[in-house]
């Protein structure tokens, strides 16, 4: 029975889930969604009762998805606002443009109700940057650009835009093309700035992001040669044993911690994978067979097949290496 704590954090997670807009994790819902139709629901309870599951690991998974989740709509949030900062300004252009080429009664008494229009677009843009940067806050500083998001706001609410945008609607309502056109100047001005300010915000965020995938990947490859390197001493000890001696099942359990150690670096790689195309499926799928190996040794060494559990250890060994060389 899951705790209250952990269904809580399922239930974020699947509410992410739904929000994230992805093609890739539509294809991930896709094939898990196939893959549970293949089995029935006996069949399902039974490999539950059989599993030993582990609620605290399963929260910490949920956890780190639900951060990488975040992450994911974060960006896409702020994507969308770079677009919108852009659209504004282009209306605001458009709205000088045609101030300035016609001279159409009409057309002119239309222009002040778009200024308003674009108004009104404008605190709705502040709004929602108010709430990303709420968003971001959770995630804290050292994970996202707080900074640049303080600047870009401050931009939006400090530098008058909206100000401007009134003045432009009410010159142009008394036929003040000159001081109308000035107002129109500063506010395009000012949104090229908070443009230029959210697109270096999302660069520092890239940037970020590539030097903690790197730190963490080096981190990753350096857990694993240690992984090798304590399997191939364990692989000598156990050609040497006697299958009778009193030290096999040491042997066990120093295998059980090895293969502990190597799912946690398929965990750490399986989180790097959310965040950089450096972490291929080929990768995963040798951290998957060296797991196999090394849980056939331990059945092995428990059975006292010496040589058998000697050759699965080789085999797990020449997995773990090959991701040296991708």
């Amino acid at each position: 029975m899951l705790s209250e704590e952990t269904m809580q954090k399922y239930q974020e997670l699947n509410k992410l889930l739904q929000e994230v807009k992805s093609p890739i994790l539509e294809k991930m819902r896709k094939m898990q969604q196939e893959a549970m139709q293949k089995i029935s629901p006996d069949e399902l309870r039974k490999q539950m009762e059989q599993a030993k599951f582990d609620e605290e690991r399963f929260k910490q998974m949920l956890e780190k998805t639900i951060e990488m989740m975040k992450r994911i709509q974060i960006e896409q949030k702020i994507d969308a606002l770079i677009k919108r900062g852009e659209e504004l300004k282009r209306k605001q252009d458009n709205i000088t443009k045609q101030m300035n080429q016609t001279n159409d009664k009409n057309q002119l008494n239309e222009l002040p109700k778009k200024q308003d229009q674009l108004k009104d677009e404008l605190k709705q843009l502040s709004n929602d940057l108010k709430d990303l940067e709420s968003q971001m806050k959770e995630l804290g500083e050292n994970e996202m650009p707080l900074q640049e998001m303080k600047e870009a706001r401050d931009i939006l609410d400090k530098n008058q835009i909206a100000e401007d945008m009134e003045k432009s609607s009410n010159s142009m309502k008394s036929d003040d093309k000159k001081n109308a056109s000035k107002s129109q100047k500063s506010c395009s001005n000012k949104l090229q700035k908070f443009n230029e300010k959210m697109q270096q915000m999302k660069k520092e965020m890239q940037e970020n992001n590539s030097k903690e995938v790197a730190k963490k990947l080096q981190k990753t490859i350096e857990n694993l040669g240690n992984v090798s390197k304590t399997q191939e001493k364990l692989k000598n000890q156990t050609k040497q044993l006697d299958a009778n001696s009193t030290q096999v099942s040491e042997l066990a359990k120093t295998q059980a911690t090895i293969f502990e150690d190597i799912y946690n670096v398929g965990m750490d790689l399986m989180e790097l994978g959310k965040k950089s195309f450096a972490i291929t499926q080929e990768m995963a799928d040798n951290i998957n067979s060296a797991m196999r190996n090394m849980k056939d040794a331990m059945n092995d060494i428990t059975e006292r097949n010496m040589q058998f559990s000697a050759n699965k250890q080789t085999a797990a060994i020449k997995k773990s290496n090959l991701q040296f060389f991708m």
